[in-house]
């Protein structure tokens, strides 16, 4: 008879019951008809958001997943597009792709990042709304997750949302279904070919999987068995715990998949719970550096239903501590960390920062925020107390306001984590508040809406107002530590005043409060940036709540309202009055129009006569563009650098090709902006950067070698 240890079963029988919520009609939950209209949607929503809010309904356990469910159905039904898919497919079939605890929906912004996470194996679903096999399909891919939650992570890319990512990765029918091992390429997925049921599928997975909660054996032997165990025959499935010093077999009772789980499971070591005292002394041993960061479950009650979760957890998240927070023996400190809900989970990092899980209590996602927010040490969970001592302090810091049940916060959050790698404690530190448990801190700093981000450094706070994701979060703190943006107040609006003739300076007044001023922000720090490039040109701001006499006395009537002041002119006696587009590039274009320039414009006939049919002993450098082409314009500052920059060496020029355009493809012309260095009518290279130092490095060389291919010999203009 064989033997076989429990390792096996596990990885075979790796099952978790989950109970899905019953299909909810997201007509009745709005309480209108099918036949609603828009305006009657709208005003049902606002109607049951007021009243199901969960700051008005804070002794309801079910307030947020309440208020989120009428917040996804306003969200659906809002949208013609939406709407419509809704009435044809409704709440069932492949909505699971969106709404289902254990399949995540992977789209073309995060999948990459997803797959190619070392840690985890993916199984992803490629499908198609409109494919018949796909709806077949989604009670078998759903319940397939279910069973193998924890084993390996299931996913779900809907081809029609996202088809250049599926287009990328070749996927040509639908369903395809491609699984990924750990540390894969993103063009490695294997293709799944085999029949489409529950058994099938979950027999290719577990035929896939190398590693589980202990090693894998099995004994054909009968004397080996006789004398590991006299009762093997009765009792064929043994757990073997292997020590460094000692070993103990443990006989299994049962045979039943569920019961042998659960009895291993209570087998294997429970993680440390942690009291007042010993969460005093980790804190202090990660602040000093001598101890890893620790992943914390706060419950009450017996963690028997948590049993599952924390024993899998360290196989998923190597140099992280667990430990056991009992709240109701601990009440003092859980109060003090702000845990309300059983369980709740937080990251211990190092250097003393604590942060909550806000997401779902899932095994990878728990995993996932483990690893996350252990690397962020440089974001702490705020209390009023911390906040206040920032302010007090005046070092920089970057401050998340948000509420827990706020669906875009939760997309926020993983942003700020990775934003807060970028940089050290030195130089700014993140913090998040929470304003379900300190509403009246938000109240006191006017936060009104969640998310909202704002950084405070001594007398000066901004406001974040560009897209939440990483970059621009990380673009935005640089900007406001090293400003290129003059700030003026009452006391240095002299400069402006005072401004000499050689200097062009373009001006925002605006209001915190004003929404197109937010909008206007980014792009006004862009510009900045844009134009450094020209020390003629100055680009400021004035704050017209703060300054408010300042901006009457400029009689400034609307916000944003942008002004600019012109070379030639001094101080404020020359005013031009922004009316256009608040972008960078409509910016950049009209500040460009104040600014002398060394290149010509030229027609057709020009470029014919200047460079086409004469000899020249100044070599013409010629910008092709079109006035419709933003990196034309962005271009132009560095093309007009360039000419200063080789003034007297060449000659520079400029040709709309949108006006003359059948000259510019004559010239073969195929792209804009496209520059070409003339050295004579029938000899001309084209220079394939649009960077001005790299261009002034290309046209010198090519200057001094076609001298001295040609000697001095070449004439003078005629």
């Amino acid at each position: 008879m064989r033997l076989f240890t429990i390792t096996t079963f596990i990885l075979v029988a790796f099952v978790i019951d989950l109970h899905s919520k019953a299909e909810e009609d997201y007509y009745k939950l709005l309480g209108v008809s099918r036949d609603a209209t828009s305006k009657e949607i709208r005003k049902a929503f606002k109607l049951l958001a007021v009243k199901l809010h969960p700051d008005k309904n804070k002794d309801d356990k079910d307030a947020d997943s309440n208020f989120i469910e009428i917040v996804k159905a306003y969200e659906v039904l809002k949208d013609p597009e939406t709407r419509k898919h809704y009435d044809l497919h409704g709440g069932t079939s492949l909505e699971y792709m969106t709404d289902d605890p254990v399949i995540v929906t992977l789209s073309k912004s995060d999948f990459e990042i997803n797959i190619l996470d070392d840690s985890q194996a993916w199984f992803v679903n490629f499908y198609s709304p409109n494919c018949h096999h796909c709806h077949e399909m989604a009670p078998t891919w759903r319940k397939l997750a279910q069973e193998l939650e924890g084993v390996i992570r299931v996913g779900a890319v809907n081809c029609e949302d996202d088809f250049p990512l599926c287009y990328h990765l070749s996927i040509e029918a639908y369903p395809t279904l491609l699984y990924y091992e750990k540390e894969t390429h993103l063009h490695e997925g294997e293709r799944y070919n085999g029949d489409r049921t529950v058994e099938a599928l979950q027999e290719f997975i577990l035929s896939k999987i190398k590693e589980g909660l202990m090693n894998i054996g099995r004994i054909d032997d009968s004397n080996l068995c006789e004398k590991i165990s006299v009762s093997y025959k009765q009792k064929p499935i043994v757990y073997w715990d292997v020590q460094e010093n000692k070993s103990a077999l443990y006989s299994i009772e049962t045979s039943d998949t569920k019961n042998i789980l659960e009895d291993v499971i209570n087998k294997l070591p429970n993680p440390e719970t942690i009291n007042d005292e010993r969460f005093r002394d980790i804190r202090k041993q990660l602040r000093e550096g001598n101890e890893n960061p620790w992943l914390l479950c706060f419950y009450m009650g017996t963690a028997t239903d948590l049993n599952l979760q924390l024993k899998r957890l360290p196989a998923l998240v190597t140099n992280v501590n667990l430990g056991l927070v009992h709240c109701g023996r601990s009440a003092g400190l859980c109060g003090s960390l702000h845990v309300l809900r059983y369980p709740t989970w937080g990251v211990l990092k190092v250097g003393g920062a604590f942060e909550l899980h806000h997401g779902r209590d899932v095994l990878y996602e728990v995993a996932a925020f483990a690893r996350d927010g252990s690397k962020s040490t440089n974001l702490h969970a705020l209390s009023p107390a911390d906040f206040y001592n920032i302010v007090n302090l005046g070092t920089p810091w970057l401050v998340d306001w948000y509420a827990p049940w706020c669906p875009p916060v939760k997309r926020v959050l993983p942003e700020l984590r990775k934003a807060s790698y970028e940089y050290n404690t030195d130089t700014i530190q993140f913090g998040t508040v929470d304003c379900t448990i300190h509403k009246e801190l938000c109240t006191k700093q006017g936060i009104s809406s969640y998310p909202t981000i704002m950084l405070y450094n001594g007398t000066q706070t901004h406001r974040f107002s560009g897209l939440p994701v990483v970059d621009h979060i990380v673009e935005f703190v640089g900007d406001m530590l090293n400003p290129i943006v003059l700030l003026l107040d009452s006391d240095n609006f002299l400069q402006l005043m005072r401004k000499p003739k050689d200097e062009l300076w373009a001006v925002d007044f605006f209001a915190p409060w004003c929404g197109p001023c937010q909008r206007l922000a980014p792009e006004w720090r862009r510009l900045a940036k844009q134009v450094s490039k020209f020390p003629e040109v100055k680009v400021a701001q004035v704050d017209c709540v703060a300054n408010a006499d300042l901006c009457d006395a400029q009689n400034i009537r609307s916000y944003p309202t942008i002004r600019l002041y012109p070379l030639g002119s001094k101080g404020l006696s020359t005013v031009a009055i922004y009316n256009g587009n608040r972008d960078a590039v409509s910016l950049k274009r009209w500040l460009i129009s104040f600014l002398p320039s060394l290149v010509e414009p030229f027609t057709a006939k020009d470029f014919k006569y200047q460079i086409l049919s004469k000899n020249y002993y100044l070599p013409w450098l010629v910008d092709f563009y079109a006035p419709w082409c933003g990196h034309c314009v962005h271009f132009e500052p560095e093309f007009r650098t360039v000419a200063k920059q080789l003034e007297g060496q060449v000659r520079t020029a400029k040709i709309d090709c949108e006006a003359e355009r059948n000259f510019c493809g004559g010239q073969r012309v195929t792209g804009y902006p496209t520059v070409r260095l003339y050295m004579s009518p029938q000899e001309y290279y084209t220079i394939e950067d649009q960077g001005s130092s790299n261009i002034v490095a290309q046209v010198k060389e090519k200057v001094k070698a076609y001298r001295k291919r040609h000697g001095h010999d070449t004439h003078d203009e005629l």
